[in-house]
């Protein structure tokens, strides 16, 4: 919150009244990372993981968060259950791209296997 502190007219004690700028940011940078990126999501759940727990940790202790501790616990939970979708839709696009892939290279093998066997056959059909 301390970085989109100028955007919102602070309150009487010079805080934002909200993290909702905060946690937009976020949730956009996350779902970008996992629609934009090629990223292997067995290197991309850090992220989601340690970005809620830092914002529960550095915005739930009272006084640091411009928000009640409940709600920013609340707002944490939201963040942690929309950074896991965004993964597992990651993760579930990964899965269906390798099998995808698994499956083409065996079709290739197949193809390449029965254009040989052809090829044998011809060479026998020749040789006659």
């Amino acid at each position: 919150w301390i970085l989109f502190q100028g955007w919102a007219p602070p309150k009487e004690d010079g805080k934002p009244h909200t993290d909702s700028l905060l946690l937009l940011v976020y949730d956009t940078l996350l779902t970008i990372l996992h629609l934009l990126f090629n990223l292997r999501t067995s290197r991309t759940w850090p992220v989601f993981a340690y970005g809620t727990l830092l914002y529960l940790f550095t915005s739930v202790p009272k006084g640091l968060g411009p928000e009640p501790p409940f709600q920013t616990l609340l707002h944490a939970i939201f963040l942690g259950v929309l950074g896991y979708l965004s993964w597992h839709g990651g993760y579930t696009h990964e899965v269906r791209h390798r099998f995808q892939w698994a499956e083409n290279r065996a079709l290739r093998k197949c193809v390449a296997h029965q254009n040989h066997q052809l090829a044998v056959h011809e060479c026998k059909l020749r040789e006659i």
